[in-house]
């Protein structure tokens, strides 16, 4: 069995108020091609299709127009299509029969008392057991090892798909915020790769960003494909693009091909990613500044006084005749008592931040640092309200 292993598309996702929808169509048009090369024989996307819940009209569009055009380009190949932590399960469930007639199986829910209803058949090739991200509370202990031992037992192979974050991952450069720690990542609990029990011979996973295998056990069985566009810019250093998988039998090690999409734009943090620079010398850097090609731009300003009023003006002009757009200017201003920096967000960028790390901020501020226990319940409580819009 041949499959195309992707995830974490998050189509609508606006970098600092920049439309990115010319980006996103040459993403989907870098995942034509490998389809039409490789012709394999499924095609799983492990969730985090959108980058929210509720998508718009046209980025809903986007997605059903890709669809209709991979089966027209490969009309035997399955294509699964999980939610994820970004997504609505409902929206997906909602498409699911309609879906079915161009080979596609939406998938957004599980049944627990039926692991069965999250299998698909790839005729003659062998069995995806589908699973999209679930609310921690919502899944059994056993499922995993319920789903795999309702797989039908024919020597096929088996791949088992999850949108989920696992213990062992390399989380670095993926869109993290401060209150992010070894048990949280992107909201997610992270989880023990041993609760997924055993049996399958690929596990496609889906929410970390940046591409890996997840070794254990001397094989290269688990793997994120990471997402084939880099979403924020502290995800940019890392390649990104899709894998071509191949499993020729059950138990077999299955192959893995990397194939890397070249970005419309380059994601570029000015002077570099752990680098700060005064304003005058950012203007100057900017005048001298002359990129290769398309670039969206973060710049890493170290604040010592109150920033000019017609700054997007200067920055703007310093970079006229170039290619290079700024996204946001990443300003940090010096404390008097020590050697930390205290964040300042534009309005943009708090409208993006993480709730959790507003409410921690605040927090220590007001002087009640949060407790485990508080953050919690925050991270429930946001996670309800979530599911209430949906």
């Amino acid at each position: 069995m041949k499959l195309l292993h992707t995830s974490d598309w998050h189509l609508g996702h606006e970098l600092y108020g920049v439309d990115r929808r010319d980006e996103f169509a040459a993403m989907l048009l870098n995942m034509r091609s490998v389809i039409a090369a490789h012709k394999p024989d499924c095609m799983i996307i492990a969730g985090d299709v959108f980058d929210t819940s509720m998508p718009a009209i046209d980025v809903q569009t986007l997605l059903a127009n890709a669809l209709v055009d991979f089966h027209s380009l490969n009309p035997d190949m399955v294509i699964i299509v999980t939610s994820g932590n970004h997504d609505s399960a409902n929206r997906h469930e909602i498409f699911r029969t309609p879906w079915r007639a161009l080979n596609v199986h939406a998938i957004g829910n599980i049944d627990s008392r039926n692991p069965a209803a999250n299998i698909v058949e790839i005729p003659g090739k062998g069995y995806v057991a589908a699973v999209p991200f679930v609310n921690d509370r919502m899944l059994p202990d056993d499922y995993f090892r319920r789903l795999i031992d309702a797989v039908p037992d024919d020597n096929l192979p088996l791949v088992l798909t999850a949108h989920m974050a696992v213990i062992g991952a390399d989380f670095n450069g993926h869109k993290t915020t401060r209150t992010e720690t070894a048990e949280y990542v992107g909201n997610i609990r992270t989880a023990d790769i041993t609760r997924l029990a055993s049996g399958y011979d690929y596990l496609a996973l889906g929410h970390i960003h940046r591409p890996q295998f997840i070794h254990g056990g001397g094989h290269h069985r688990v793997r994120y494909s990471g997402s084939p566009l880099a979403i924020g810019f502290d995800e940019a250093a890392a390649a990104h693009g899709v894998c071509i998988v191949t499993v020729d039998e059950r138990g077999a090690e299955p192959q893995v091909e990397t194939i890397e999409f070249a970005p419309l734009r380059r994601l570029v943090t000015l002077p570099d990613s752990n680098s700060f620079l005064k304003w005058d010398d950012m203007l100057e850097l900017l005048i001298k500044y002359r990129p290769k090609g398309p670039e969206l731009l973060r710049l890493n300003v170290l604040v010592d006084k109150p920033l000019p009023d017609n700054r997007r003006q200067l920055i703007a002009d310093a970079l006229a005749n170039t290619q290079a757009v700024c996204c946001t200017i990443n300003a940090r201003r010096p404390e008097s008592a020590g050697n930390e920096t205290i964040r300042i967000r534009s309005v943009r960028e708090f409208q993006n931040e993480d709730p959790l790390t507003i409410a921690s901020e605040y927090a220590k501020f007001a002087g009640t640092p949060m407790t485990d226990e508080m953050t919690d319940l925050f991270r429930q409580i946001t996670r309800d309200l979530e599911n209430e819009t949906d």
